[in-house]
């Protein structure tokens, strides 16, 4: 995911990794999800709405997952 910090947008990028996410999910630092929705191979995420701080993304499929920690600006 970049950039990291981010403001606006989150981009994702999965090719040559053997994994297609199909959805993400975004929780604070407390495990509270705040953001979801449905994605396909690389791409864009808004988080225009979210306050600045640390959160953590999940992507996943039908078979794993991926997950990361961001910042917010």
């Amino acid at each position: 995911i970049f950039p990291n910090p981010a403001r606006d947008v989150l981009n994702f990028k999965f090719t040559n990794l053997g994994f297609d996410p199909e959805n993400y999910f975004i929780y604070d630092l407390n495990g509270k999800l705040l953001q979801e929705g449905s994605v396909k191979g690389n791409g864009q995420i808004k988080i225009d709405k979210l306050d600045q701080g640390n959160y953590f993304i999940q992507f996943s499929d039908k078979k794993w997952s991926y997950s990361s920690q961001f910042k917010i600006f």
